[in-house]
């Protein structure tokens, strides 16, 4: 299989478009693909506008070239989430996006989404401790030491779609570890004391908004059927009021029949042939 030269430079200029990468690089992952005959079935695909990811990675690995805009196989893509979300300052959500491919790399985990929930809520525990360090969830424009809430709502939906991402059940208590706020804070509820000091009406919407998510992930995870569905089942029957409903459907224009009308079953007859 021979590629001229020039539809070679044109492979190179695309490839270097689709993975967002210099055309020197490009030029080192054409070159080392066009030394197969495999490599240079990639090559006339990506040609035509057909991109076999996982064969350029390994060029990539090869050549010692970062791709960019490309997933790696059985890992989800973090960069899918925007950098910006509203009410965040600047820099937050990639840093927070650090920490996780952090925790994974230091940790072994090489795909989040098959990871169990433990080691899913134990990454939140070392996000919450990046937060707190930062002191990212505190209000900078006031003395005391009181979180901003627009930081912390914000704050819930990238926590949300982060658990969407890796296929993980929202939970208020690992949110709190995640975001380095209290339970008390979102719930008005306190473990220890077991007092209810009440809610602001910004921090009860926060606390609507976490339980929807919950409830949400809960039964996506229900409708999926991939997972043992008991654990859901159970959480959302003690902390979203989930029941088990029968009923007995009733005929309407149905005619009730006496007792002394029903056919009697002749109990003699049975005797008589034994």
């Amino acid at each position: 299989m021979y590629i001229k030269k020039a539809d070679l430079n044109e492979i190179a200029a695309q490839v270097s478009i689709h993975y967002d990468i210099e055309l020197e690089q490009a030029d080192l992952l054409i070159e080392y693909l066009n030394d197969s005959r495999p490599g240079q079935r990639v090559l006339k695909a990506a040609h035509r506008g057909q991109y076999d990811d996982e064969s350029f990675i390994l060029a990539a690995d090869f050549a010692g070239v970062r791709l960019n805009n490309v997933t790696i196989p059985g890992a989800p893509d973090i960069d899918i989430i925007p950098n910006e979300f509203d009410g965040l300052p600047d820099g937050v959500v990639q840093a927070i996006k650090d920490q996780i491919s952090l925790f994974c790399d230091s940790n072994g985990v090489e795909d989040m989404r098959k990871a169990p929930a433990d080691v899913w809520a134990a990454c939140c525990i070392a996000i919450g401790y990046y937060i707190k360090r930062n002191r990212i969830t505190k209000d900078q424009d006031k003395s005391h030491n009181q979180n901003n809430p627009n930081i912390v709502d914000s704050l819930i939906d990238l926590y949300g779609e982060l658990c969407s991402l890796y296929s993980k059940p929202p939970l208020i208590y690992d949110f709190c570890k995640f975001a380095g706020v209290s339970y008390e804070y979102v719930t008005g509820e306190n473990y220890i004391k077991g007092s209810n000091p009440g809610l602001t009406s910004e921090r009860m919407e926060m606390n609507k908004k976490l339980k929807h998510m919950q409830e949400a992930g809960l039964t996506r995870r229900l409708a999926d059927g991939r997972q043992n569905p008991t654990g859901s089942i159970f959480i959302l029957k003690n902390l979203h009021g989930w029941r088990d409903e029968r009923s007995v459907e009733h005929i309407q224009g149905a005619a009730s029949v006496p007792l002394s009308d029903l056919p009697k079953f002749n109990t003699g007859a049975i005797e008589e042939k034994a």
